[in-house]
């Protein structure tokens, strides 16, 4: 009696990238931004990593979402050194918990569990910008990835189909 087992297996950039498949990312805060990717303020303390190395617009690697919140489109700005360096894209739900609030299991508000890392959204682009049809996604919060070169950025983002802009 002979016993063979397969092992599957994904490759590193795979491993490195993708999220257990049951674990949500926690949105702590996020920055607001109107149509023109200009700041307006922010929600909590966000927990996100728009670039590399300091984080801000002269970084050699950024991104940015906006407007944020978000209603039915969004642009995101990605930033990097090489004019044709490939930038994936992804995007999943998450959870939002203030700072300093008691950990709890995340539920949709009638008790069905949320399921997240699961990307809702993939691209892939050269391009420094990106354009998402967010019509299909409900009212949330959500954490946007971009791998570029190596490194991984984030940022929280929120869909809020009820959300009247200022102008």
């Amino acid at each position: 009696l002979v016993i063979v087992a397969f092992a599957i297996s994904c490759s590193k950039e795979e491993a490195d990238l993708r999220m257990p498949e049951f674990e949500v990312p926690v949105v702590t805060g996020f920055h607001m931004r109107d149509e023109a990717a200009q700041p307006m303020g922010s929600i909590g303390i966000p927990n996100v990593k728009p670039g590399h190395p300091s984080g801000d617009w002269n970084s050699d690697y950024f991104i940015n979402f906006y407007p944020n919140p978000a209603i039915n489109r969004g642009t995101v700005y990605m930033k990097s050194p090489g004019e044709y360096d490939v930038k994936k894209v992804w995007l999943t739900q998450a959870v939002f918990r203030p700072p300093f609030s008691i950990p709890c299991i995340s539920t949709d508000g009638m008790n069905n569990f949320i399921v997240g890392g699961t990307p809702l959204i993939q691209a892939e682009t050269t391009n420094d910008q990106l354009f998402l049809n967010l019509t299909d996604l409900p009212s949330g919060y959500y954490r946007l990835y971009v791998s570029v070169n190596g490194h991984l950025f984030y940022d929280n983002i929120v869909i809020d189909k009820n959300f009247i802009p200022y102008y």
